[in-house]
């Protein structure tokens, strides 16, 4: 809104100068003037009603003084009809010229001032999100290292007693004699009890 607000008001400004350029006969600018200040005024009603107090306070803070002031009476006063009349004639239109601009200057300000803290907040959001997105890739990375680590030593497990097994059927189908005990080493379970039984 309040991009729309000094893209209004800059309107507003460069429809006013001509007006009083060509002596104030051109109602059709004037009227156009009327029509951009009245977006301008509902573009800051929006950002007065959207944005957040501290935003609104530094809006506030940025856009016065004796030279917006000065800029609001003259919108006002050459604004509230579509068509210049009585005194609006002898404006000094440099002046008038010189109220705008400080007033959009300052709008611009303010403006350039809370997109630079939007944007900054934005950035450290986007920080807490990747350093959130790390973790989980950290997490998921450890979670699937164990389950291969438990992969490996669970095809180990398997692998060693059989390839003992292998070795005893192999012996027993040879010479069993003349062969030395087939040797295990592992948990006493029911590989171990193959193996005795191979050795028998």
């Amino acid at each position: 809104p309040l991009g729309r607000a000094v893209e209004e008001a800059s309107a507003t400004r460069g429809l006013l100068l001509a007006a009083l350029d060509a002596g104030g006969g051109q109602p059709t600018l004037v009227s156009a003037a009327q029509r951009t200040n009245l977006r301008e005024q509902s573009a800051l009603a929006d950002f007065e009603q959207l944005a957040p107090a501290a935003m609104r306070d530094a809006y506030d803070r940025t856009v016065n003084g004796t030279e917006v002031s000065d800029a609001e009476r003259y919108l006002a006063r050459l604004t509230d009809q579509n068509r210049f009349a009585g005194n609006d004639f002898f404006l000094d239109e440099d002046r008038v010229q010189a109220g705008l601009d400080t007033r959009i200057d300052r709008m611009r300000g303010a403006q350039s001032s809370l997109a630079s803290s939007e944007a900054a907040q934005l950035a450290r959001l986007r920080d807490d999100e990747v350093t959130d997105l790390e973790l989980r890739i950290g997490i998921v990375g450890a979670a699937l290292l164990v389950a291969l680590g438990a992969g490996v030593h669970s095809a180990r497990s398997m692998t060693r007693p059989l390839a003992a097994l292998r070795l005893g059927a192999r012996r027993v189908a040879a010479d069993p004699a003349a062969e030395e005990p087939v040797a295990f080493k592992g948990r006493d379970d029911e590989y171990a009890d193959a193996v005795r039984a191979v050795n028998e």
